[in-house]
């Protein structure tokens, strides 16, 4: 989880401060003809839009290149980057 936190930073789409990061575990899950015994690491991105076609899939490369070179345990990995609508995303902050 550090690995893509810190390659999110340093891809110069998003101010540091805005980067929240969280894993989960799946519980219940099958995975192909291997069912239970298959393994994967889904990564989806959420970004507001304004970011063109080319930073998105330049930042889905490198966070599965970084995947593939710090997971060994996964058979399947994948990256979905998707876009938020700016004029409807709320935040607040404290």
């Amino acid at each position: 989880i550090t690995i893509l936190h810190h390659a999110v930073g340093q891809c110069g789409l998003f101010r540091t401060s805005d980067i929240k990061t969280r894993a989960y575990t799946a519980a219940d899950f099958l995975v192909g003809e291997d069912g239970r015994d298959g393994s994967f690491l889904h990564v989806t991105l959420y970004m507001k839009e304004g970011r063109s076609v080319d930073q998105r899939k330049a930042l889905a490369e490198t966070m599965l290149e970084m995947l593939k070179a710090h997971v060994i345990a996964a058979q399947q990995m994948t990256v979905d980057i998707r876009e938020m609508a700016t004029e409807i995303y709320q935040k607040h902050t404290r």
